[in-house]
């Protein structure tokens, strides 16, 4: 998936250059990190990063713990600081990119939680929080979230374009 690659990167760092509000989500938090200048494990079994399975069935199984830091934005969007997760990866973070910073670890010590300090909202997780939205409250609060960071921007926008009239 060369293309795939390619074309997700330059989007990754064209949404980083305009500060857009990004929710980057399994693949995702690997796309971001990556552009950001951090490193994969191609596959944690193989590699010995983990014993543990990170690709799990059922998609809405919440399967591994996640440890989020106390001050971090993605605790704030979450509104917790523990919860349980689904898994269905079998690549992660391995050296972290840039500016990122690491706040959301599994039980195993993987990097499965990331955000940019330096912009207002650039999130990165792991587990599929799409699947989970009709049954966790914390997986539908990213998504206001995102929601709500996206409207802001756009009225910020406006503001600005308003002016210049």
């Amino acid at each position: 998936m060369p293309e795939l690659d390619e074309v997700e990167l330059a989007l990754a760092k064209w949404a980083l250059e305009d500060e857009l509000p990004m929710l980057a989500i399994c693949r995702g938090i690997q796309v971001l990190n990556v552009a950001c200048g951090g490193t994969l494990w191609q596959d944690l079994q193989a590699e010995g990063a983990t014993r543990e399975s990170h690709y799990v069935e059922p998609r809405d199984g919440l399967i591994h713990e996640l440890s989020v830091v106390r001050d971090s934005l993605l605790a704030r969007t979450l509104g917790r600081t523990q919860l349980r997760v689904n898994s269905l990866h079998h690549q992660a973070i391995r050296d972290l990119g840039g500016q990122l910073r690491a706040v959301g670890f599994s039980g195993d010590g993987l990097v499965e939680g990331v955000e940019l300090p330096s912009h207002d909202f650039v999130l990165g997780i792991q587990c599929h929080p799409e699947e989970l939205t009709n049954k966790e409250e914390w997986a539908a609060r990213l998504f206001r979230a995102l929601i709500a960071s996206a409207g802001e921007r756009q009225d910020a926008h406006h503001r600005v374009v308003g002016r210049r009239r």
